[in-house]
């Protein structure tokens, strides 16, 4: 990873080495990574910055075997420390090959062909676990792309990187796959993201070698594939979110373009790799479109996706994606995504910006009023697949404008037992309504609208009834989002709890952006940066609702962001509850004076 911060989205939003998300030029795409190749090339050692848990570790270059002994950050864990190693080998290894297949770079290869032939000295291609794993899959995938043309290799290197491929598909992968994937049902839970990397990997890299088990490997990839394809043109879309999605599409898309009836499974995945696509867009930032809404596990830390969205821009003839990839800082994009860019022939700007309004994802539904600083985005999570990683977390709200997440969400879960794991995946994480004490407990959220009316306000519409476990009896919850656009846009959720038990104690808590600065003003609370201001109010029962500073509080667990927590009662029957929120200039104290008819 070329920067190194906090584990959580906030500091992306406001590192000052990010520098200004401005349209680059095919020219500076070239320069960078040219100056990302010129540093590989004088490394001698590899940091690894393992942001889940907070440690840096380093290991020497070239590696010519995996560490025995680590720390033990999780007491009784073994952590998959060879994960976001190879992460970082992988992005070394991609760049050297770059300099030198592309930019004729004779050093880099020269590297980059030693590197690899040590791997042969490697006992195993497992994680520090003792288990195949990513790191199996991503060695598996690299070795697949850098084997795949011997012309130019050392014979000597070549063949010892061949006889650790060999290797790992003989020792490690098919014991692996015989357990996990021969004679097995492809079900959806199956698919998790690890075990299809690992498969399309392996997949690859002995089409590669033409190894005795290709056939096996290659058959069940295209299963699973099929499957995909056939889930994702569902009503319920195979997704993990568009980090892990980016991160398992990007081997999948490996595998399939060294095939030779690529052509014919990029058309059939047309649709399914299209609405990845789209999502990718509509849930990023508005002015810092590398960051997504953090909606259940959403990770700035794996970039995948943007090497996922150039190739299918490239395959479907995408310029929107362009337009949008110009405008993530360079230091952000992946080392693919810029040197495809850095290629561009066409190095005059597109003019076709993505679409914007109300759309549903696989993942959320997002409502969009354009894509300058100073537009507005809502994203309401719809988690409906069973993932362990994905959260309980059905309507959540995360509201975004110039370059900052307003309304947010920790985005991650925490893996170390304590306050701050239960904090990430518990109740103060998320403001879905927790009704007597009974917050969300299944990802079975139900998308039903999500369109533009003839104003042009947005608004989409969700039933979270399936999301709780032991509601009071023929409880339903139904939850509305409405976003107006203009000069201080305003957002309006309307909670729908139909019960024929009452009273009701309601909960919510809403967390906002770290480094914002709270405030309480006549009934208001209020959210600002110093020019812009967010006001928030709840209205029950027709009337406005006070909320006070006693409202705020910080959970032990949290890694910035603050949570405004207010509970109220609701009578039996139907019963709605507004919550309003109205940007406007910070330098206005006044809140908004406007009523909820005229809003909403």
């Amino acid at each position: 990873m070329l920067f190194r911060l906090p584990y959580v989205t906030s500091a992306y939003e406001l590192a000052e080495s990010m520098g200004a998300a401005q349209a680059a030029t095919a020219s500076e795409a070239m320069e960078e990574i040219k100056k990302r190749i010129a540093r590989e090339k004088d490394r001698r050692e590899l940091e690894v910055y393992y942001y889940r848990v907070g440690y840096t570790l380093s290991f020497p270059l070239p590696l010519a075997r995996l560490p025995k002994v680590l720390p033990e950050p999780i007491p009784g864990f073994k952590y998959p420390w060879f994960t976001w190693l190879l992460w970082e080998l992988k992005d070394r290894w991609d760049l050297l090959h770059i300099g030198w297949r592309r930019y004729g770079d004779e050093q880099a290869g020269l590297l980059l062909q030693q590197e690899l032939a040590e791997l042969s000295e490697w006992d195993n291609y497992k994680d520090y676990s003792g288990d195949v794993s990513l790191c199996t899959g991503h060695l598996a995938d690299c070795l697949a792309q850098y084997l795949a043309e011997e012309s130019g290799w050392e014979s000597r290197y070549y063949q010892k990187a061949v006889a650790a491929a060999t290797k790992l598909i003989d020792q490690d992968v098919w014991p692996w796959y015989e357990t996990s994937w021969m004679n097995q049902e492809i079900t959806v839970k199956r698919m998790h993201n690890i075990n299809c990397i690992i498969l399309f990997g392996s997949a690859a890299l002995a089409k590669v070698l033409r190894n005795a088990h290709e056939s096996d490997l290659d058959n069940t990839a295209r299963m699973v594939f099929a499957k995909w394809m056939e889930l994702g043109n569902s009503s319920n879309p195979h997704t993990e979110g568009v980090t892990y999605d980016g991160f398992l599409l990007e081997t999948v898309t490996d595998w399939m373009m060294a095939l030779p009836d690529a052509d014919a499974l990029w058309q059939a995945a047309k649709e399914p790799l299209t609405m990845f696509v789209t999502a990718c867009q509509q849930l990023s930032l508005p002015g810092r479109p590398d960051l997504h809404a953090p909606l259940g596990d959403i990770e700035p830390e794996m970039p995948f996706w943007m090497t996922v969205i150039l190739r299918c821009a490239k395959k479907y003839d995408l310029p929107d994606v362009y337009w949008l990839l110009r405008r993530i800082p360079l230091v952000r994009l992946t080392t693919a995504a810029l040197a495809e860019l850095a290629e561009e022939e066409n190095s005059e700007e597109p003019n076709r910006t993505p679409e914007s309004g109300g759309m549903i994802h696989p993942a959320a539904i997002t409502l969009r009023t354009g894509w300058s600083n100073e537009d507005t985005l809502a994203a309401i999570s719809i988690s409906r697949n069973e993932f362990g990683h994905l959260h309980c977390d059905g309507g959540h709200l995360v509201i975004g404008t110039n370059k900052r997440f307003w309304i947010t969400d920790p985005g991650y879960q925490q893996y170390r037992p304590g306050f701050e794991q239960d904090y990430s995946l518990g109740v103060e994480a998320h403001n879905a309504p927790v009704i007597e004490g009974v917050s969300q407990s299944r990802r079975a959220a139900k998308p039903l609208a999500a369109e533009v009316d003839a104003q042009g306000n947005l608004y989409a519409d969700m039933d979270l009834s399936l999301c709780y476990d032991h509601l009071p009896a023929d409880t339903s919850v139904k939850r509305s989002v409405r976003l107006i656009p203009g000069q201080g846009a305003s957002i309006v959720v309307c909670d729908s709890i139909d019960s024929k038990q009452g009273p009701l104690q309601i909960g919510y808590h809403w967390l906002g952006g770290t480094y914002l600065a709270w405030a309480f003003h006549e009934g208001w609370a209020r959210l600002s940066d110093g020019e812009l201001a967010l006001w928030i109010k709840v209205i029950s029962g027709g009337e406005g609702v006070e909320l006070t500073a006693d409202c705020l509080k910080r959970h032990e667990g949290t890694r910035g962001p603050l949570t405004l927590c207010h509970n109220l009662w609701i009578a039996e029957g139907k019963q709605q509850i507004y919550w309003v929120f109205h940007f406007q200039d910070s330098k206005v104290w006044n809140p908004p004076q406007h009523g909820i008819t005229t809003i909403y």
